[in-house]
């Protein structure tokens, strides 16, 4: 029943009366209608109800305002007919438009006129109406949101109107251009296919211009609102593809009509006069810069994406080169000699921004050129073209910053460039490879070779392309002379250090090359004689000054002969070729008298090379020798003048440290040192200054071992304290044993035990030498050192902190302050081992001289970490009695699991031997108490899991915090093999000494115990280490023999596999790991192929043929074919189908096929497909697998989800928390606790990505909109919490909640209101009431009948 039946279903007076109210009020038609919904109608004929309509509407009715009334109604009717047939949607719209026609007509009778002029009249007038200007936006090109709102019914009453020909759009431009058009109007029209502005484009010569204009003021245009910021991007990008097809077509380019040809250069012409209006506006330094420059709003339109598949890829390689073309060619200003002198000046650095921006959107044309493509298009363009030099360096510039495969290209341009110019001596050609040659250099060397590089490369040679004949050579001479009065410095001087080859009959001019080139300098006031050794790559053609440039030319050449260690090409040339410099300037800036290091110096050594090469005059030498005794006799002479003056802290520090030292060089008191050390604390105190709250209360001193927090004056102030007590040490017991010395050791580690700043970068520095320079240390560095930690050990006491190393910010353990340098030392290799054992033994030899005879003596003096690094030692015999002493057998796994098997100091033959003595005659036979396992294989096993587990969980104590090598070259696999022996051997065992069956399984129960306690599920961290857990363990079980997780039972003839305790610990196990298909099923599968090997049997039990069945029809289903399917359960089926499909490499449309065939009688078997594969997706959001592996996951959800849309059970999935019983129960059995709680992830990683009509349909399936509004809020609460995982998507967390947002207010627009009862809308309104109210209102408004008013009115529905 539509609303013409109602229309005249009371009485016409009534009605009558109704009607003048309706139009007093302004209340629109589609009001009058609704309010007659109620009233009984009475039985007469569509043609009747009809015509009295149109006889009414005959009076008093606006026919604009009847047009833009019945558009409006548009997007209304189209929700409500979603819930009417087919044939009344056809009904009320065909009325609508008869409706509109005939009152056209009427009116156009009356007045004289046509339909069509009468139309266009008044859509004309109401589009004028609707977008007037709006105060304080009167130029502006787009429409604000109230007039983007009603125009588009509008256009669509007009569409309407077009489709039954009562609508002329050409009239309607030359109507609408007679005004000030809108270009956004102009944009609608054409995208809603009313008008294309290819008719516009053509129809009117002067709608070119007035475009150009709408788009630069498109572009200059600032708005902060998204919705204006989207159409801003819609409509440059139409406008362009437009622009582009028709500017670009091969048929228009090559030939054609003559209107054709117009059109499209008149096409190129607004393209090319928006370039050079954003060019011009780059270069316009005093315009103010708006906060988006135009040049990033057109840039936009340069992405291929934009252009979709509206312009084939020959017409957008055929723009792009034009547009590079118009770039690189735009007001050419700049003359040759120009662009030599100011190249410097066009860098990628020194270039303007927006320039390179500019340029960066036009590289991404480089998706369809190859790099030397774009080379040779920039060749022809400099070969036909006057180009803008600026331009095009710039350009290059930023080609070769970011492509790296353009140098390569560009070597390939410069050296065709060179040998056109010397086959045709062609200038030009000469020039741009120079040119491009230098430019390309000033990026550095790390972009591309230096211009002196390149200079000997190309002209340094006999094969040069110079060098075939008189004229070549003289062509490249005239060619750097006429060069010489616009070179800067840095090139002449390359030309004169690094002439190019020239025959000896030829030698005269290069001489005067080199004449003009040295006049030229002398006139720069650049003397040859004080060029530098090394190029200048700057760019500047500033020269430094004589005695700087000398310092420089040290520097590098110190610093090449440190890295090389010998003498480079250069100083030697230097010392025969430029004597003068070398003799006056770069000697004397090497041999600055200085007080020389004990240890020679890199300085020190390249001056002895020089020396023995016979470069340096030995009177000079012998000179500067003499001035460094005198230096070293002037500092020393200043120490003792002003020991007590010095105001400098670490100077001070370092004299007291002197003074120290001094007294140990004869017999000292204790009072004396005790003084002195006063002195030194009291300088400490003045270079580490603590603040308050380090001198109360801390407890815990934080040491970052891969960031040290500590500055560079702390740095040296550290190794300052640690070089003084390696030097006391060794000066005192050179007269006394360490147990002779008295106290001085421990005093002098209490000074800095108190003070936490110094402790803090102390111990970080102790682990910097231990852990990484170990093999760099001398001998009296290790000495001092391990007499340090022994000191250490003795002062625990009066240390009341504990120390935190962090590795990583989620990686540190806790130890005192002793223990920190004995877990920096390294095991790992062979070189490791060595080092530490002489570590060891040092400290260890230290604290049996220091300390008494007894053992409890002794212990206050050795740490037991030390003793049990050296714990087969026979001095250590009397300590290894104690418990503390005891190097236990996990203590030796955790060390030996992490020996680098490569590096080791044994072979694999002797490490195997050695780990095979260690467990059985070392620790299986001892008591527990002492280390061992007592004798028991299952106590040692136990051991060894536990240990791999550990090094995969990264679970470490603080003897084994040392970097990880990832696993990798470990000594992992021979423990591994250890245990398959130790495993085998008890198996063996229990069956010789006929144990019966045993309580449980030791191996499960060992994984059992270890993670019997659930994690928190608000915590990310311990429940992360507990899959670790299992996942190392199951690494563990597969490098073991499959039977010992199963027995065979053999009851009369009958044989039957025990794998219960195996079920019961996947069950268990299933809470933590990420759901697969159940691994009974896919283990069932495995046995299919291993039965017969086992049993003997030729046929299969009945289970496993119906397994080896399933199998088969889903290994065929997958590549298409059809075969009847198997009667196994569906959860079987969709798990071999799922099995199957992980195999192939994407999936085909053989197989998409075959699933909508199966969409039709087999629906649970989808449901339990589709499960798996949300599975599959969320693991691979948890495991951070790449972009395409979850864009390939996220397909096949949504394909098999378009085939189960129509059906409700699909919806289980996402609500499993609910208490219903269904058929698919065995899904919530299945399925862990974590994927159940990241199901709303899941959710709308799939909603958003299905069509809109496959959107429509899912929104009337019972149950969606609580199911989406449920999983919308579980979805926040996971982002609020921080536990949504980030997929390797292009989609980050913030834009999955958005787009779950959108998608959800979406669905709540299109559903019907009878979609939720009062009740279970309210409980989702009170769901969402306070993490989302938009969502909340968003349900009161749209499906809470009682909401609307009776004056409500749907031309605010936009709002």
């Amino acid at each position: 029943m539509n609303k013409w039946e109602f229309l005249f279903a009371e009485d016409s007076a009534v009605f009558l009366l109704e009607v003048y109210q309706v139009i007093g009020q302004k209340r629109p038609l589609h009001t009058l209608l609704a309010s007659r919904i109620g009233k009984r109608p009475r039985l007469q004929t569509e043609q009747e109800l009809q015509g009295a309509a149109i006889q009414l509407l005959n009076r008093h009715q606006n026919i604009s305002d009847l047009i833009q009334e019945v558009g409006v109604s548009f997007g209304v009717k189209k929700m409500e007919r979603g819930k009417q047939s087919p044939k009344v949607c056809k009904v009320s719209c065909d009325g609508e438009r008869r409706l509109q026609v005939h009152e056209l007509s009427r009116q156009a009778e009356e007045l004289a006129v046509p339909v069509g002029v009468l139309s266009v009249r008044v859509v004309s007038q109401r589009v004028l109406e609707l977008t007037a200007h709006v105060e304080g936006d009167r130029d502006s090109v787009l429409l604000n949101c109230t007039q983007r709102a009603r125009l588009y019914p509008l256009l669509q009453s007009a569409r309407q109107l077009l489709s039954v020909g009562a609508f002329s759009p050409e009239l309607f431009f030359q109507e609408y251009w007679r005004v000030q058009p809108k270009l956004e109007v102009v944009y609608h029209v054409h995208s809603q296919n009313i008008l294309s502005l290819d008719y516009m484009l053509e129809s009117e010569s002067r709608f070119s211009t007035w475009l150009r204009t709408q788009l630069q003021t498109l572009c200059d245009f600032t708005t902060t609102e998204q919705e204006d910021e989207e159409m801003r991007k819609h409509i440059l990008s139409t406008v362009l593809s437009v622009l582009v097809r028709i500017g670009f077509e091969e048929s228009q380019n090559s030939g054609g009509a003559g209107s054709d040809r117009k059109l499209s250069q008149l096409c190129c012409s607004v393209l090319d006069s928006m370039l050079a209006w954003l060019l011009d506006s780059l270069g316009d330094k005093q315009a103010p810069q708006p906060e988006k420059p135009a040049v990033e709003v057109w840039g936009h339109v340069y992405k291929t994406s934009c252009f979709g598949v509206s312009v084939s890829s020959d017409s957008l390689r055929r723009f792009f080169t034009h547009s590079l073309t118009v770039v690189l060619t735009h007001r050419p200003r700049f003359k040759v000699s120009d662009a030599i002198t100011m190249q410097s000046e066009w860098s990628f650095a020194k270039s303007s921004p927006p320039l390179t921006a500019l340029f960066c959107k036009v590289n991404m044309r480089c998706v369809l050129f190859s790099m030397e493509e774009l080379l040779s298009q920039l060749q022809q363009i400099l070969e036909t073209h006057e180009v803008n030099w600026q331009h095009v360096l710039s350009y290059v510039s930023t080609l070769l910053v970011y492509h790296s495969e353009t140098q390569a290209s560009l070597k390939e341009l410069l050296s065709r460039l060179l040998t056109s110019a010397f086959q045709s001596y062609e200038l030009e050609s000469m020039i741009t490879a120079f040119l491009l040659a230098r430019h390309a250099a000033l990026e550095g060397p790390a972009v591309f070779p230096s211009y002196s590089d390149w200079f000997k490369i190309s002209f340094g040679g006999a094969n040069s392309h110079h060098s075939n004949s008189k004229k070549s050579t003289v062509f490249l001479l005239k060619f750097l002379s006429d060069l010489v009065p616009f070179d800067p410095p840095q090139y002449l001087k390359v030309h004169i250090l690094h002439p190019p080859y020239i025959a000896g009959k030829h030698r005269v001019l290069l001489q005067e090359y080199v004449s003009l080139a040295r006049t030229r300098l002398a006139d720069l006031k650049v003397p040859v004689e004080q060029m530098g050794m090394y190029e200048d790559v700057s760019g500047t053609s500033a020269a430094a000054p004589p005695q700087c440039q000398a310092e420089q030319d040290v520097e590098k050449a110190v610093s090449l002969f440190e890295t090389t260690g010998k003498i480079s090409a250069t100083v030697m040339e230097a010392s025969i070729f430029r004597r003068p410099y070398f003799m006056s300037r770069f000697l004397p800036a090497l041999l600055v008298p200085r007080m020389l290091p004990v240890k020679a110096d890199a300085r020190m050594t390249f001056i002895e090379a020089l020396r023995k090469a016979e470069k340096i005059p030995a009177s000079l030498y012998s000179a500067y020798l003499e001035s460094c005794q005198r230096e070293k006799q002037r500092q020393q002479d200043g120490v003792s003048d002003s020991v007590e003056s010095d105001e400098n802290p670490q100077r001070n520090l370092q004299l007291q440290l002197e003074k120290l030292r001094a007294l140990f060089s004869s017999e000292w008191s204790d009072g004396d040192v005790s003084a002195q050390l006063a002195r030194v604390s009291a300088a400490l105190d003045d270079l580490f200054l603590q603040r308050p709250e380090e001198v109360i209360g801390q407890t815990v001193v934080k040491v970052n071992l891969d960031a040290p927090d500590h500055t560079e004056r702390n740095f040296s102030a550290v190794d300052l304290v640690l070089q003084s007590f390696c030097q006391c040490l060794l000066a005192a017991s050179r007269l006394n044993s360490p147990d002779r010395q008295g106290s001085w050791a421990s005093q002098y580690v209490k000074v800095f035990l108190g003070n936490r700043q110094l402790l803090t970068a102390l111990l970080h520095r102790v682990w910097d030498l231990l852990h990484n320079q170990g093999e760099l240390l001398s001998t009296a560095h290790v000495l001092g050192l391990s007499a340090l930690v022994a000191e250490l050990h003795v002062c625990r006491a009066q240390c009341d902190v504990e120390v935190e190393l962090w590795t990583s910010p989620s990686s540190h353990c806790v130890c005192t302050v002793p223990e920190v340098p004995i877990c920096a030392l390294p095991l790992s290799t062979h070189t490791d081992m060595s080092f530490s054992l002489r570590f060891c033994v040092a400290a260890v030899c230290y604290g049996l001289c220091k300390g008494p005879p007894h053992p409890d003596g002794r212990c206050d003096f050795i740490p037991n970490s030390l003793c049990k690094k050296l714990w087969r030692h026979p001095a250590l015999s009397s300590l290894r009695k104690l418990p503390d002493y005891h190097f236990s057998f996990p203590e030796w796994l955790a060390v030996e699991v992490r020996v680098e098997r490569g590096k080791d100091v044994l072979s694999d033959i002797e490490r195997q031997e050695y780990e095979r003595w260690a467990c059985q005659q070392q620790y299986l036979p001892p008591h527990v108490d002492e280390g061992g396992c007592g004798g028991d294989l299952k106590t040692m096993c136990a051991h060894i899991i536990n240990a791999v587990i550990d090094l995969y969980t990264g679970e470490h104590t603080p003897q084994i915090l040392h970097r990880r090598s990832q696993h990798r070259d470990t000594c992992l696999p021979d423990i591994l093999s250890m245990l398959q022996e130790l495993v085998c051997e008890r198996e063996l065992s229990v069956q010789c000494q006929g144990m019966g069956k045993e309580e449980g399984h030791f191996l499960l129960d060992l994984v059992t115990q270890r993670c019997c306690v659930k994690p928190d599920q608000t915590s990310i961290s311990p429940e992360l280490t507990l899959q670790q857990s299992l996942y190392a363990f199951n690494r563990v079980v597969l490098a073991l023999p499959a039977a010992v997780l199963y027995t065979v039972k053999t009851e009369g003839r009958k044989r039957t596999l025990d794998y219960h305790r195996l079920l019961e610990h996947i069950n268990h196990s299933q809470g933590y790991v990420s759901a697969q298909p159940p691994v009974s099923i896919v283990t069932a599968l495995c046995w299919v192929s291993h039965w017969s090997r086992l049993t003997g049997a030729e046929t299969l039990p009945e289970q496993l043929q119906l397994v080896a069945d399933c199998y088969l029809w889903a290994s065929r289903l997958v590549r298409g074919l059809m075969v009847p399917v198997p009667a196994g359960p569906p959860l079987l089926l969709a798990a071999c189908v799922y099995s199957e499909w992980q195999r192939q490499d994407k999936q085909t449309e053989a197989m998409n096929t075959s699933l909508e065939r199966l969409a039709e009688q087999h629906t649970p078997l989808l449901l339990y497909l589709l499960f798996f594969c949300v599975n599959d997706l969320l693991s691979s959001y948890l495991k951070h697998q790449g972009t395409r592996c979850v864009k390939r996951v996220q397909q096949c959800c949504t394909d098999i989800l378009a085939l189960l849309v129509d059906s409700a059970d699909w919806l289980i999935l996402f609500n499993q928390r609910s208490s219903e019983q269904n058929q698919y129960q065995s899904i919530t059995m299945i399925t862990t606790d974590e994927l159940i709680r990241l199901m709303p992830l899941a959710f709308y990683s799939l909603i958003p990505r299905l069509d809109t009509e496959t959107l429509s349909r899912a929104v009337r399936v019972p149950g969606f909109i609580s199911t989406a509004v449920l999983s919308y809020t579980a979805l926040l609460k996971l982002f609020l919490d921080g536990q949504t995982p980030s997929p390797r998507t292009d989609s980050s967390p913030h834009q999955v909640l958005s787009e779950a947002k959108q998608v959800l207010l979406k669905s709540i627009s299109m559903s019907p209101q009878s979609c939720l009862t009062n009740n279970i809308r309210a409980q989702l309104e009170a769901a969402c009431g306070e993490l989302d109210p938009e969502v909340a209102a968003a349900l009161s408004v749209h499906l809470n009948p009682s909401s609307l008013s009776p004056d409500f009115s749907p031309d605010l529905d936009f709002l």
